[in-house]
């Protein structure tokens, strides 16, 4: 079976390698520093989404992984940590174009996957995906829940919303205190045969919600 995904975050993330190349049919990745050349299934789009079409500063830190549309929310990362380590700090601040989701999904279209890795932007993205979460089978979205970039949303805020959408949660996949990785299953398709593949992908690894 092959399946057809939205990647918002870096395509390097462990998320997708959950997966092999022959799994996907299409992919389409929104990442500002992402070209993906070398792999013929990904179409890039060197954006970041949100929930409106801008310009928007977005702070890369050290750690590329860890930066966000959102600035890191030093008090907080002091406060747990004593001090802020190296990867959350930023290195330089840029402006980056920013797009909804719905700009690109065609009224045609079905993805099976949705998957959101992107520092605190994540009610912002859906929201910015309002037309477009219909046609979705799966998503599976790191929500944070503490404050860890400054005026970003945060689980409590997410996940009910998401949940109006006409997903459930089908469990998480870290079981941490600060952030997890939510798997959210779209009640219409929760039968299809796209989505028993999915699961079984990362049913050995999701947790009680």
């Amino acid at each position: 079976m092959k399946i057809n995904a939205i990647i918002a975050g870096p395509a390097e993330g462990w998320r997708a390698k959950m997966f092999k190349d022959d799994d996907f049919n299409k992919v389409i990745c929104f990442d500002p520093f992402e070209d993906n050349e070398d792999n013929k299934n990904i179409i890039s789009v060197k954006k970041c989404l949100f929930s409106e079409s801008c310009e928007k500063k977005f702070y890369v830190c050290n750690k590329r992984q860890c930066s966000s549309l959102f600035k890191p929310n030093y008090d907080f990362i002091k406060d747990r940590w004593k001090t802020v380590p190296e990867k959350y700090k930023i290195d330089k601040e840029i402006t980056v174009d920013c797009d909804i989701l719905d700009n690109h999904i065609q009224e045609k279209d079905e993805y099976d996957l949705f998957t959101i890795d992107t520092q605190g932007a994540e009610l912002d993205i859906i929201k910015g995906a309002k037309n477009s979460t219909d046609k979705i089978k799966v998503m599976l979205v790191e929500i944070y829940n503490k404050p860890f970039y400054e005026n970003s949303s945060l689980f409590k805020e997410t996940d009910p919303y998401i949940k109006s959408l006409g997903f459930d949660l089908v469990g998480k996949l870290r079981g941490y205190d600060l952030f997890d990785d939510y798997f959210y299953v779209s009640r219409k398709y929760r039968k299809t045969e796209q989505v028993k593949f999915i699961h079984n992908k990362y049913r050995s690894r999701l947790k009680k919600p």
